[in-house]
């Protein structure tokens, strides 16, 4: 390494919510720092954060997110991949009705004879229902701000 400042940007879950004060924390850690957060090196996020390291990553402004937070088209792109996801209620991303039944019929009957050398939550896991959710509507926003797929990113 050339001695030269490497940043990292680390964004947490939350949802909805999370991500709303997520966007409002990065417009004050540039307004307070004279940061574009875009300019970091590396971003890592889980769940609601890893959607918007992801829109950072592929060049969406904290600006674009601000406005997209409050309504304002100021990225007609950033706009338009939004509604496909704000439109439909998060659709498939909320709490749904589970399905009845196992959870993993398969991992029960495969692992039969060996159920007490596995994880217990791997063991629970096999009992509970599956869920019906269904992140497709954030797989559209991403493919639709990115269309070509993963951003280039300069190395170390």
């Amino acid at each position: 390494m050339n001695g030269a400042t490497r940043r990292g940007l680390v964004l947490g879950g939350g949802g909805v919510l999370g991500a709303a004060w997520m966007v409002g924390a990065l417009q004050a850690l540039q307004d307070q720092s004279g940061l574009d957060v875009r300019d970091f090196d590396a971003f890592v996020g889980t769940s609601a954060g890893s959607i918007l390291a992801a829109l950072l990553g592929a060049g969406v402004s904290v600006t674009d997110l601000v406005n997209i937070s409050a309504g304002t088209r100021s990225n007609q792109a950033c706009w338009r991949a939004s509604t496909l996801i704000t439109r439909r209620p998060l659709a498939g991303i909320g709490p749904t009705l589970s399905r009845p039944g196992l959870g993993s019929r398969e991992l029960l009957i495969r692992n039969a004879r060996q159920l007490h050398q596995l994880p217990p939550t791997a063991v629970l896991s096999a009992f509970l229902p599956e869920g019906r959710g269904n992140l497709d509507a954030v797989g559209a926003l991403i493919s639709y701000v990115v269309p070509d797929g993963w951003v280039t990113r300069e190395g170390p």
